[in-house]
This record gives structure tokens, sequence and C-alpha cells, in this order.
């Protein structure tokens, strides 16, 4: 069961009741939507627009598609292209975005204006790397920096949502801490709901997103220092055959 704490503490949150909230959602016929089918919205009460933001891993982003896929729920998995935390162009990644696409969700992008604010050219990135159109974004943490203010031609800025959505109430698990509400509180609301989900949080055993972060850095620290061996490695057999054709 997805259990409220009190607002500055953190929420224990497990795989098994992501998917109770799912079956739970369906059996009292709420209706799922990706973002950019949002707009097709127009009662009041029963609709999830479900939206995902991707901040340090595509292998969760994957996992949990493929859970929501599984339960025929299409969501919105936003997705960082400045390289901060992944590496959208590594092979396995640009697996994981292709078949993401391929079940039926929406790949829009998720960007950070305090590192990179050309929006337009990470758009050209990510349609690359998928093969296909974006219709829609979400900034990361516009809490701490301020959110983004200028309108992209056809593309949906996901923090306008409640602007436009008949009574809607937007639901977050941000930092592992709910504030209002729980998803499963929102089912009894009445009204139409905006959830934001982070796969890292409910694929994770631990139950503090900085251990999360500090167990994802280490992970990363290592694999880097795999790659610059393999390239030092590399280098050494260059030189010794370039030392025994000069030898010849």
């Amino acid at each position: 069961m997805i259990s409220t704490k009190k607002e500055d503490e953190l929420s224990i949150l497990r795989i098994d009741d992501y998917i109770n909230f799912l079956k739970n959602a369906k059996d009292k016929n709420f209706t799922f939507f990706r973002v950019k089918d949002s707009k097709y919205i127009t009662s009041s009460h029963h609709n999830i627009i479900l939206r995902h933001d991707i901040d340090l891993s595509l292998k969760e982003a994957f996992r949990m598609a493929e859970i929501e896929a599984k339960e025929s729920i299409y969501a919105t998995y936003y997705v960082m292209v400045d390289g901060q935390y992944y590496n959208i162009l590594e092979p396995e990644n640009i697996d994981y975005l292709k078949k993401i696409k391929s079940m039926g969700h929406e790949i829009g992008l998720h960007f950070d204006i305090s590192n990179y604010e050309d929006i337009q050219h990470q758009i050209k990135i990510l349609e690359a790397v998928i093969e296909g159109k974006i219709f829609s974004m979400a900034q990361h943490t516009p809490v701490n920096i301020g959110f983004y203010k200028k309108d992209i031609a056809n593309i949906i800025d996901a923090y306008t949502l409640t602007k436009y959505i008949p009574n809607l109430e937007y639901i977050s698990d941000s930092g592992m801490m709910w504030r209002d509400y729980t998803f499963e509180e929102g089912l009894t609301l009445g009204k139409n709901l905006y959830l934001l989900a982070h796969p890292i949080s409910w694929l994770n055993s631990k139950n503090s997103l900085i251990s999360i972060i500090k167990e994802i850095k280490k992970m990363a620290i290592e694999n880097r220092k795999n790659s610059f061996d393999e390239f030092i490695y590399g280098q050494i057999e260059y030189y010794k055959i370039r030392k025994r054709a000069s030898d010849k």
C-alpha cells in the first residue's frame, strides 16, 4: 500500500505497490494518457496523464515501460540528452529508447536550462536517436532554478497542462516525498490526475534517493574507469605493434 508520510519524510516506494496502483486505476475505470494525447481529455474526472522523468538511468525506465505495457498502459518518458548522468548515444541506451518507443510509450525531452538552453537543438538530437518525432518536453528541477517560459513551436510543455486540462490534480513522487496525496489517494479525489513517477525510485531496493544516486555514481565512475583502462591497453598494444614493425 502506498502510504503518505509527513511532507519532510521520505516515502518507501516499491514496484509491487506501483503495479497494484495501475491495476486499481483500471478497475476504477480510469483512462491513461500520454502527454501528447492529453488534448483529447474532455471530461473532468477518471483520466490519468502518466509521466516519467528519467534523471539517472534508462535501464530502470525500460523496466518500468515493460511493466506498464504489460498492463496495456502507455506513458510519456522524458529523457535527457545533455549527458550529465547518462549518455543516450551509448548503444545500450539507444536500444532502450527504441524499445520503449516501440511498446507504444511517448519519448519526450527532459531538459536542464542551467546546463544547456538550446532546447530545439536537444529536440533534434533526441529525434535522431529515436528516429521519430518529439511532441513534448519537461524541465528538470524547475523548483530549484525557475520555470522555462519560452514556447517551442509544436512542442507541449508538460508543466502547462494544469492550465488546460479540466479539474486536473498534479501528484508527484519527486525526491521520494509525497506532497498532498499519493497516487492511490488520487484515485479517490473525483478528479483528472497528472502523475509524475520516477522509475529509479520504484525499482531500487534502497529507501533513500541520496543512496540511490551514490550507487549510480559509483557504477558510472567504475564504467568510465574501465573505458579509460581499455583505451590505455589499446594504446600500449598499438606501441607494441609499431615497435615490432620497426624492428623488422
